[in-house]
């Protein structure tokens, strides 16, 4: 389990693009309770992902 945030993840956030954490991030919680992007184990599993809530930030 990682123990501090991306400096990249900040970034991605201020400019109000949607994130794609690892579940056992640090970050993956704050993520998913605030609608900011998806957690995943392998990015294998964004093509199940709805993408429909940031359809318009992509």
């Amino acid at each position: 389990m990682a123990t501090e945030p991306p400096h990249k993840t900040s970034l991605y956030l201020a400019a109000g693009f949607p994130v794609i954490v690892w579940k056992g991030a640090v970050l993956a919680e704050f993520v998913l309770e605030n609608n900011l992007g998806f957690a995943v184990n392998s990015l294998l599993d964004l093509p199940e992902k709805d993408c429909g809530n940031f359809r318009g930030r992509l």
